[in-house]
């Protein structure tokens, strides 16, 4: 259905899925409870996210804010999308 890619930029149309660990829970927080699938489009990025050097690959210091379709705005790494149209 889409394209499984690391260079996403504003304006493309993405679907995100949270990528969600065993080791935690999530009871607290709504939007995992409906199956955490949304549709939406990148309207911004922040880079350089963790001021750690730990970081090893610049890919992962990457989160990307979404605006979905019911107007609310979520954040992403790449990961956790799929590009459906580029802008």
């Amino acid at each position: 259905m889409g394209v499984e890619r690391n260079d996403y930029k504003v304006g493309d149309l993405v679907r995100c899925i949270y990528d969600l660990f065993e080791t935690q829970e999530y009871i607290l927080i709504p939007d995992f409870l409906d199956g955490g699938v949304y549709y939406g489009i990148i309207v911004g990025l922040q880079e350089h996210v963790f001021s750690s050097s730990s970081i090893y690959d610049e890919r992962l210091d990457t989160i990307y804010a979404v605006r979905c379709t019911d107007n609310e705005v979520r954040f992403f790494s790449f990961w956790e999308m799929t590009l459906l149209s580029s802008g």
